[in-house]
C-alpha cells in the first residue's frame, strides 16, 4: 500500500502532464489517502468537483488522523523546527500518517523531502 498526497491527487484528477506516472502507482499497488487530504480536496470545491472527488475517494483506503498520528506529527514538527526547515502543518500531519503506517508517499510537493524518515516519491 502507498499513500497519495493531495497535490498528486489533484494532478491525477485533472489529468495533468504527470497523470500517467501517478496512474502507474494505482495499477501497481493499493492506494490510500490521509483523512486530512479529504479535507484539503473538498474545502472550497464546487459541487461538480465534489462529486468527482467523492467518487475517487470511494476507490481508496482512507487513514484517519488519531492520537498516535498526532504524537508522530509532533516528533516530525520538532525535528523540522530544530533544523529550521518547517513545512506546511497539513503536510506534517499527512507525513505522520505515512510514518505511523510505515508507508511511502506519492506527492508533487518538494517540501516532504525535508522529512528524512519519509520515503517520498516525487512525481
Amino acid at each position: 500500500m502507498i499513500i497519495i498526497d493531495t497535490s498528486a491527487i489533484i494532478q491525477f484528477l485533472a489529468a495533468k502532464s504527470n497523470y500517467k506516472q501517478i496512474e502507474s502507482y494505482f495499477l501497481a499497488d493499493s492506494v490510500a489517502v490521509s483523512a486530512l487530504s479529504v479535507h484539503e480536496l473538498l474545502i472550497g470545491a464546487n459541487q461538480p468537483k465534489k462529486l468527482i472527488i467523492n467518487e475517487f475517494l470511494k476507490s481508496v483506503h482512507i487513514f484517519e488522523y488519531n492520537e498516535e498520528t498526532a504524537k508522530k506529527s509532533i516528533e516530525i514538527e520538532e525535528k523540522l523546527a530544530k533544523k529550521g526547515k518547517l513545512i506546511n502543518k497539513m503536510d506534517i500531519l499527512i507525513a505522520a500518517t505515512c510514518l505511523q503506517h510505515n508507508l511511502s508517499l506519492i506527492t508533487c510537493d518538494n517540501d516532504f523531502k525535508n522529512i528524512e524518515e519519509l520515503n517520498v516519491i516525487l512525481v
